[in-house]
C-alpha cells in the first residue's frame, strides 16, 4: 500500500513555493500526498527567521511527536530553515525527528523516505541551497493565484538578518527556468494572479552577466503569460529602479501596488541596521512614487525595539508614520538573532517597552487605515473573490488590487439574495460598492 504524505507549511509565501517544489519530487507511484490529518509521513517545512519563527517551529514538530508514539504517524521529516540554520547541532538534539532536510537537497525526498522507513536518521543539508528545478504538480495555494519566486538567499547584509546565514549570497533564477516554470504555471486557466516574490525582488539580476533586471525580466514575464493580476512583493529601497515606475504606469496588468519594507526612519538606526539608505532617500523615493503612480498602495514594515533604539527616534518613527499615512503597515518587535551583527549590540531595549512601541505604532496604523477605508465608501472597486464566508451577515470574501494574500485586507460581501449569490464563482472578478468601512476590511455588495 502507498504511504500518505501530508506536509505542514510555516513562514513566508517564499518557503510556501519552496514546500510546492518538494512535494514536486515526491513519487506518486509510492506515496500519496494528503491531509496532515491523514499523514503517515509528516513533513514540517520550517521557518527560523525570529525566535517566535523558531518557537512555532518547534512547537509542530512536538505536536507530531506525540502522534508518533501513538503509532498514528511514522516519520517526521523536518524541512526548510531550522535544519539550513541549525544543521547537526540541532538534529543531534531534536530526537523526534527522523530527517533533517535542507531546501538544497529537496530532490533526494524520495530516498530520504526510503531510509528512514529503514529505521535510519538521515541529514542532508548543502552549504548554500541551490535551486532544484520542480513545475511544482503540487499548488498549496488556490487555483487563482500563486507564487513566483525569482530568487534566493540575500547579499545585503542587514545587521538584524539571518537570512544570508541560512540561505546564502543572492542568486536569480535564469530566465530560461523562469520561463519553464511559467510555461507551466500558465496552463491553470483559473489562474487570475501572479505574486513575484524573493528577498529583495529589485536586486534581481546583479548576479547574473546577462544585464537582465527586474523591469526587463517584467516585460518577459508580462509576454509570456496573461494573468491579468502581476503582482510584486518585497522590493528594497536600495535598489528600486525608476524604470520600475515607469512600466508600473504602463501596463496596466503590473498592480499599483508596492510593498516596500523599509524597518526604520532615523538615520543612526538605518547606518546601525545597515539598511545603506538615509531618511531623506527614503522620502524622496516614496514622493517619486506618489507622484508618477497615482493611486498607488504603500504598503510598508517597520521594526521596533532595535537595540540602542531611544524614546526619541522611536517618537521619530512614529511621527513619520503619521506624516506618511501608508496603506498597509506591519511591524515587529526585534528579534535577537545569534550569528547577526545586532546580536552584540547593547544596549538592548526591553521587552516590556517594545511591546508599548509596537502598540503605539499599530494604533496609529489602525486610525490611519480606517481614515483611507472611509474614503472608499460608496465607491466601486474590482475584487477578486478569495473564498465563501462562514461568517453570519457575509455571503464571500475576496482582495482588491491594492490587497496581498494572507497579509492585507480583506472585502466582504454582504448577503443579498436578489443578486444570485448562487452564481458567484471563487476565483473570479467582480465589481463591488463599498458600503461600510472596518478598520483594517471593508464591506460591500456587488454590483456586477
Amino acid at each position: 500500500m502507498k504511504l500518505n504524505i501530508g506536509l505542514i507549511n510555516l513562514g513566508c509565501p517564499k518557503n510556501l513555493v519552496d514546500a510546492e517544489t518538494l512535494l514536486g519530487f515526491i513519487s506518486l507511484e509510492k506515496f500519496t500526498i494528503t491531509d496532515i490529518s491523514n499523514a503517515q509521513i509528516a513533513i514540517v517545512n520550517t521557518c527560523c527567521f525570529i525566535k517566535e519563527a523558531t518557537k512555532e517551529s518547534l512547537e509542530t514538530i512536538l505536536k507530531l511527536y506525540q502522534l508518533k508514539k501513538t503509532g498514528r504517524i511514522k516519520l517526521i521529516l523536518v524541512t526548510g530553515c531550522l535544519p539550513q540554520r541549525y544543521k547537526k547541532d540541532a538534529f543531534s538534539e531534536l530526537k523526534e525527528a527522523d530527517a533533517f532536510i535542507g531546501p538544497g537537497k529537496y530532490s533526494e525526498i524520495n530516498d530520504i523516505i526510503e531510509s528512514c522507513l529503514d529505521s535510519k536518521r538521515e541529514i542532508r543539508i548543502t552549504s548554500h541551497p541551490d535551486y532544484n528545478i520542480s513545475y511544482r504538480p503540487v499548488s498549496l495555494t488556490p487555483k487563482h493565484y500563486t507564487y513566483l519566486k525569482i530568487s534566493d538567499g540575500c547579499s545585503n547584509k542587514c545587521h538584524y538578518c539571518s537570512i544570508p546565514s541560512i540561505r546564502g549570497p543572492y542568486r536569480s533564477k535564469p530566465w530560461k527556468d523562469l520561463k519553464n516554470e511559467l510555461n507551466f504555471l500558465s496552463k491553470n486557466k483559473n489562474l487570475k494572479e501572479l505574486n513575484i516574490i524573493g528577498q529583495d525582488i529589485t536586486a534581481y539580476g546583479n548576479d547574473l552577466k546577462t544585464g537582465m533586471d527586474l523591469p526587463y525580466l517584467l516585460k518577459n514575464i508580462i509576454k509570456e503569460t496573461s494573468v491579468p493580476w502581476i503582482r510584486l512583493l518585497y522590493t528594497h529601497p536600495k535598489h528600486f529602479k525608476e524604470e520600475l515606475l515607469d512600466l508600473i504606469n504602463s501596463e496596466r496588468r503590473v498592480l499599483r501596488y508596492i510593498d516596500l519594507p523599509l524597518q526604520h526612519i532615523n538615520d543612526r538606526i538605518l547606518t546601525k541596521m545597515n539598511r545603506g539608505v538615509t531618511r531623506n532617500e527614503i522620502s524622496n523615493l516614496l514622493d517619486k512614487i506618489r507622484d508618477k503612480t497615482p493611486q498607488v498602495a504603500v504598503r510598508t514594515t517597520f521594526i521596533v525595539g532595535f537595540p540602542t533604539e531611544t524614546d526619541k527616534e522611536f517618537e521619530e518613527l512614529l511621527d513619520f508614520v503619521k506624516l506618511q499615512k501608508f496603506d498597509r503597515l506591519g511591524a515587529f518587535k526585534y528579534s535577537p538573532e545569534e550569528g547577526t551583527k545586532a546580536f552584540s549590540f547593547k544596549p538592548r531595549v526591553s521587552e516590556s517597552i517594545q511591546e508599548e512601541r509596537y502598540h503605539e505604532l499599530m494604533s496609529a496604523q489602525k486610525t490611519i487605515s480606517l481614515e483611507k477605508n472611509k474614503k472608499l465608501i460608496g465607491q466601486k472597486i474590482n475584487v477578486l473573490i478569495d473564498g465563501a464566508s462562514t461568517k453570519k451577515n457575509y455571503s464571500f470574501y475576496g482582495r482588491s488590487g491594492s490587497d496581498a494574500p494572507e497579509i492585507d485586507n480583506t472585502v466582504w460581501i454582504k448577503k443579498n439574495k436578489m443578486k444570485n449569490e448562487n452564481k458567484i464563482k471563487i476565483g473570479n472578478f467582480y465589481t463591488i460598492k463599498i458600503t461600510q468601512a472596518k478598520h483594517y476590511d471593508l464591506v460591500g455588495e456587488i454590483v456586477s
